[in-house]
């Protein structure tokens, strides 16, 4: 035993050396899809701070035009003559417009120090037809600037070009509409999908490097154990009416939804322990995992439920006595209301906390509320005589205990048992937790049959999408558990 044990350290350590990282894309889709909530918030608090910071940095412009004709005094040349000459005037015209001076002057006339706006003059082309454009932050400053240049414009023409005149073809007119249309929307939308494309691109770059378990192949390279089996991902297959009131169905074997390849799983689990108990004369089997959340309940309740098949005798005690889930697994009412708290509390008999599910032909000790004395009652002579008493009258005892990285109870019953299954849910726990958790299994002095890889996919021609989330621990700080408990476990 020690040699193994010796063995099982050094693979432990060489593997702790050389983390195995692999990119597996069910696991990444598992990790972006229970964060979905977090990649939406991102993309929506980029959203609203791009769409901020453009209305903040928006300036909208108001853009007054007009356009003139420049024609000569002195009608009596040729058509041709006179549009050549005004033509050129027109540039003239343009040049003199253009100037800071008259710009400065009509700022003056409205009382600014500098011209608070832009001018544009243009020549169309061929023609003698000027077009005036003023630009500025408002549309009644843009018109009231345009007005002011063509009241200044005479005193610096008249001296120039006083044989020419300005015809006004197009008033101008006060603008409704900026130029520049904010486009804060746009950038908005361009902000939401950059946000949740960037935690989307993290959670990826997270789940490679999580060296979690994410695939049977990972068994072999990253834990110290061997696998037993592997339990398919279900589908939830949920009325409308379900759906709506939140009913949640267990993930039982005896449920006439469960596929095929779920209660197979669970048909080879029975065979290999059928076989060590006959190998070893082993009874007492405890199921564990290293976290919360990995499905070690379902596992222990259908195990329990697989060998009462065969007609054995069958006792399933739900150990974690923090937060029992065994009894609302399985629906069922506890006798007299008598549990094994109480029983471990010297307040009821043996015989008064066993509930018989006649139904499902196992008997069940458990209870419908949790004690944080759970060391205490765990530690005490008579859990040591329920299981001596036990061993007496049952073919198989299962045992549920509570995940072994939280608490100490777990390893209190591990001593109590003759062989262990440890639950491994695909990517939940750390494979250096894993491993730490078989060690302390081990160092207990049980017997480790091996790893039930939970949650599996590509297990057969199994339904994808999980239900294991539907019946979970909630936080193992024992706080408050959802509607059924820990059933995921």
């Amino acid at each position: 035993m020690n040699n193994s044990q010796d063995d099982l350290k050094a693979q432990d350590d060489l593997k702790e050396q050389d983390a195995n990282y692999s990119f597996d894309l069910a696991s990444t889709l598992q990790d972006l899809t229970k964060r979905w909530f977090v990649i939406l918030l991102s993309g929506i608090i980029a959203a609203i701070g791009c769409f901020i910071t453009a209305t903040q940095l928006y300036s909208p412009q108001y853009m007054t035009s007009t356009t003139l004709l420049v024609q000569s005094k002195n009608n009596t040349e040729s058509a041709y003559n006179n549009l050549t000459a005004t033509n050129k005037m027109a540039g003239v015209f343009k040049n003199i417009l253009d100037s800071s001076q008259l710009q400065n002057s009509a700022a003056r006339q409205l009382g600014y120090t500098s011209f608070p706006g832009n001018l544009s003059c243009s020549v169309i082309e061929e023609t003698n037809i000027l077009s005036f454009t003023v630009t500025s932050d408002s549309p009644i400053k843009s018109y009231r600037l345009l007005k002011a240049v063509l009241e200044c414009y005479p005193q610096f023409t008249k001296n120039v070009v006083s044989s020419i005149v300005l015809q006004t073809l197009e008033e101008p007119v006060v603008p409704t509409e900026p130029t520049n249309p904010s486009n804060a929307l746009k950038l908005a939308v361009i902000g939401f999908f950059a946000g949740a494309a960037a935690v989307v691109l993290i959670i990826s770059v997270l789940s490679f490097y999580k060296d979690t378990v994410k695939k049977e192949s990972d068994i072999n390279k990253k834990l110290i154990t061997q696998r037993l089996v592997s339990i398919p991902t279900q589908k939830k297959r949920l009325s409308v009416r379900e759906k709506v009131k939140g009913i949640k169905r267990p993930l039982s074997i005896t449920n006439p939804v469960i596929s095929f390849e779920f209660r197979e799983a669970f048909k080879r689990l029975r065979q290999k322990i059928v076989s060590d108990s006959k190998t070893h004369h082993n009874k007492v089997y405890a199921v564990t995992s290293s976290l919360e959340n990995e499905g070690k309940t379902t596992v222990a309740v259908n195990l329990a439920l697989s060998l009462a098949k065969m007609d054995y005798k069958v006792l399933l005690i739900d150990g974690d006595l923090r937060k029992p889930a065994v009894a609302k697994f399985l629906e069922a009412k506890i006798t007299n209301g008598k549990s094994i708290i109480d029983f471990l509390r010297g307040k009821a008999r043996l015989s008064e906390i066993a509930s018989y599910d006649e139904i499902n032909n196992i008997t069940i000790m458990g209870s419908n509320k949790g004690t944080q004395q759970a060391n205490e009652l765990i530690t005490g002579e008579k859990m040591d005589y329920l299981i001596s008493a036990a061993r007496e009258q049952y073919d198989y005892i299962i045992i549920d205990t509570p995940p072994l990285c939280f608490v100490s109870d777990a390893e209190d019953i591990l001593t109590l048992s003759d062989s262990s299954l440890i639950v491994v849910r695909r990517n939940v726990a750390n494979a250096l937790s894993i491993n730490d958790t078989i060690d302390i299994i081990l160092a207990s002095g049980v017997k480790l049959m091996g790893c039930v890889y939970n949650d599996a996919e590509n297990v057969s021609i199994v339904g994808r999408g999980s239900v294991y989330s539907d019946y979970q621990y909630g936080k193992y700080g024992y706080g408050k558990y959802g509607k059924y408990g820990s059933t995921a476990e």
